[in-house]
């Protein structure tokens, strides 16, 4: 995708110097800036979501050999595919965790933010580093963040989600994402 940006730059520099040479020409100057425009329109941001692959939900507390399982595809996919990353911490931040609704329905202590569980999955770790993945913290199941920094992107053209706790954090950034974006047909 590179050359895209390479070729805008070309675009615009051809735009400057045929409206000059041409004697101010409109019809040179509005063809070419018509598809510089139609050339940003098409460098489109396909997006990586990684929800809950800390070291306790893959390895420890509550992980399972079937999370660690998946650990080297999800750093395989986002390596090969995915331009812009964006993963998720959840952060049980309440000192009476077990007391709460969460707590109720998960009553493990996991995830607590400053304990080696806490971090990411090394080998996930490293596939978010090489491409400046963006990290989001959560202290419940859905990110409201989350929601905030997708809407910072200019142009997405797809946002995929990755996770463990499919049926409870990955599934409740999906909802969220589908209300926000109602019209992306490329939430997966």
């Amino acid at each position: 995708m590179k050359w895209q940006v390479y070729q805008k730059e070309l675009l615009l520099f051809c735009i400057s110097i045929s409206y000059v040479l041409a004697g101010g020409y409109y019809f040179i100057f509005r063809y070419l800036y018509e598809y510089y425009h139609l050339l940003e329109e098409k460098v489109m941001t396909d997006i990586l979501v990684v929800v809950d692959m800390q070291k306790d939900f893959c390895r420890w507390s509550i992980g399972s050999k079937e999370a660690v399982a998946i650990v080297p595809t999800v750093a395989k996919i986002y390596s090969r595919i995915f331009r812009k990353g964006i993963f998720i911490h959840w952060i049980p931040i309440m000192k009476n965790y077990l007391e709460t609704e969460e707590g109720k329905k998960l009553p493990v202590v996991h995830c607590v933010k400053g304990t080696p569980g806490w971090h990411l999955d090394a080998i996930v770790q490293e596939a978010l580093e090489e491409k400046d993945a963006v990290g989001v913290e959560k202290p419940t199941f859905g990110s409201t963040k989350l929601m905030e920094l997708l809407q910072e992107v200019p142009s997405i053209n797809s946002i995929t989600f990755l996770g463990l706790c499919t049926d409870i954090c990955v599934i409740s950034n999906v909802l969220l994402a589908k209300s926000k974006f109602p019209r992306n047909p490329r939430l997966m």
